[in-house]
């Protein structure tokens, strides 16, 4: 069984894990539109069974560049996570680069 104070980042778009029962998978995205100065802050929660059962959007304002505002998405639905109290077994994101920054 999982520690439930960890989590794994991954950036396997799209590949299916086990996720114990009680625990939950994130995925987070960022959407950019540079020539608008728009920005937008996406995640949604699975649970075990690979259920969606909650998602969040969260618009904004910036001229961030793109490894920035992923962070920033990830943050975000990290901080969404913990005040809703969901224990995370993986967390997934398309961003390799973040990825590969967070883990090393």
């Amino acid at each position: 069984m999982r520690d439930h104070n960890t989590s794994k980042a991954t950036h396997y778009p799209g590949k299916s894990r086990h996720v114990s029962p009680g625990f939950y998978q994130l995925n987070t995205d960022a959407a950019l539109s540079s020539d608008q100065g728009k920005l937008g802050y996406g995640a949604i929660i699975k649970d075990w069974s690979g259920r969606v059962v909650a998602g969040l959007f969260i618009p904004a304002t910036s001229n961030f560049q793109h490894l920035m505002a992923e962070a920033l998405t990830l943050r975000a639905s990290l901080v969404w996570c913990h005040h809703i109290k969901i224990p995370l077994a993986f967390i997934e994101t398309d961003s390799r680069i973040l990825v590969d920054r967070i883990c090393g």
